[in-house]
């Protein structure tokens, strides 16, 4: 680069000299217009350069704390020590998230009423996994976590929800004092009942902060819908923040209580945390630590892997899964580019339901955006601007365009990119998980696209 700023120097030198008409002279006045040039022609130089190499060649990366080590006779990885499918339970397991475990410390503490946290993101990305951590004391012995799963609860009337509620307090409440009675929730039989049985609860507890981590918490406002729990739920939900200052919620689910009007009685109380990716040093962990003095990593597979999945935790944990599975019939213990290679090959063969079901969420618009994109990427580090996309996109028929223009495909783009499923430097985008870009790349060209509307469009008919 700083060769481009003295060529930029000499020419701008030697171009206002022709300008004037004199003779090039090293005086003061054009010395300093000739470095001003200069300076104004590097960022632009830099920018450039960056793209270009970006966009045509393959950069190495600089090697992380990856395992290494001697590798002797090779000894089958048994049993798989990666989960997927299964919220993490065992901390083991379980890599990062430190900043979330301290904005949920740091809230309930600082509270002078109970309030509500809101861990929001998309499906798979650790949310459940963050509870089960609470669950096995993560926020430290202040606390008494309560979990309650709503997907796996059924009932079908209000007082059904309070005494599996109770039940679930009076079992966390017995193993920090185990002369509490954990029979008490057989007399909850409804509102009243229950709030009785928080009073005594609150009584034995003191100062501990009680915290209900309810799972899926969109799940309630369905039961409600389908009359198996009554509205008043909302309102008491809020009463008990009110009532109790030691008491406080934690919810997962995939929106803001905003995206719900009936949730309003508890928004003044709400706090908010997007779980997404893991860092990347969490996710070299992740990575590495379940197979650590068993596996050498050559340099760049771990950022081969993590560059696929962006530290996504479900698909990390996919990919790892997979690397141990062909580790074990190639018999080697060491990963490089070839095991990458064929890892990435076998989960395009058997992609997992959660690629399946996002690309059903896309509309068909969003479709045809994506696989143009996927189309034009040609490497994991390049960039494709919107105009390119929107050009690709013109070449199609234009009954089959689905009325995208340059400024709806824009739009489009910039939600992708909001949902966290695209990355843009300036104008262009790329994929935030390279996975998702190879696996259009297989399943969903362009063609295939138009065929699927197409289908879609003579089903509805």
């Amino acid at each position: 680069m700083s060769a481009g700023v003295l060529t930029g120097f000499l020419i701008s030198s030697i171009g206002l000299a022709l300008f004037s008409g004199q003779e090039l002279q090293w005086g003061p006045s054009p010395l300093l217009i000739s470095l001003a040039l200069s300076l104004i022609l590097l960022y632009p130089l830099q920018r450039w350069a960056g793209a270009y190499v970006s966009t045509h060649f393959h950069t190495q990366e600089k090697v992380g704390k990856e395992a290494r080590g001697v590798v002797g006779e090779f000894h089958p990885i048994q049993p798989n020590p990666y989960i997927v499918g299964n919220p993490v339970r065992s901390p083991e397991m379980f890599f990062g998230r430190e900043e979330e475990f301290q904005f949920i410390r740091v809230k309930l503490e600082n509270q002078p009423q109970g309030c509500v946290i809101v861990l929001h993101g998309e499906r798979r990305t650790g949310k459940t996994s963050i509870l089960n951590q609470v669950v096995n004391g993560r926020l430290g012995p202040d606390f008494i976590p309560v979990f309650l799963d709503m997907q796996g609860l059924v009932v079908n009337e209000d007082q059904e929800f309070l005494q599996a509620l109770a039940a679930k307090i009076a079992s966390a409440v017995s193993e920090r004092d185990p002369a509490f009675n954990p029979n008490q929730p057989q007399s909850v039989t409804g509102y009243l009942e229950f709030s009785g049985f928080l009073d005594s609860v609150v009584e034995r507890t003191g100062e501990l902060r009680l915290v209900l981590l309810v799972d899926e918490y969109e799940l309630i406002s369905e039961k409600i819908k389908e009359g198996k729990l009554s509205g008043e739920m909302y309102g008491y939900l809020n009463s008990l923040l009110e009532r109790y200052p030691h008491l406080s919620f934690v919810f997962t689910g995939s929106h803001k209580l905003e995206g719900d009007p009936a949730w309003s009685p508890l928004l003044g109380k709400s706090f908010y945390r997007e779980i997404t990716f893991l860092d990347r040093k969490d996710a070299e962990e992740l990575v590495c630590a379940p197979v650590r003095e068993k596996v050498s990593f050559r340099p760049g597979s771990v950022g081969d892997l993590i560059r696929l999945t962006h530290g996504h935790p479900f698909f990390t944990q996919l990919l790892c899964q997979s690397m141990v599975e062909v580790m074990n019939e190639l018999q080697t213990n060491v990963v490089d580019r070839k095991i990458g290679k064929a890892v990435v090959q076998r989960v395009l063969e058997n992609p997992p339901p959660q690629l399946l079901y996002q690309w059903t969420a896309f509309s068909s618009s969003e479709k045809l955006v994506l696989s143009a994109l996927a189309t034009l990427l040609k490497t994991p580090q390049g960039y494709v601007s919107a105009n390119r996309i929107d050009r690709s996109i013109r070449s199609l028929p234009e009954d089959q365009r689905q009325q995208l223009d340059r400024a709806r495909t824009s739009i489009h783009l910039e939600a992708l990119r909001q949902r966290l499923l695209l990355e843009r430097d300036q104008i262009r985008y790329r994929f935030r998980m390279d996975l998702l870009r190879l696996w259009i790349q297989v399943e969903h060209n362009v063609w295939n696209v138009l065929n699927e509307i197409a289908d879609a469009k003579t089903a509805d008919t």
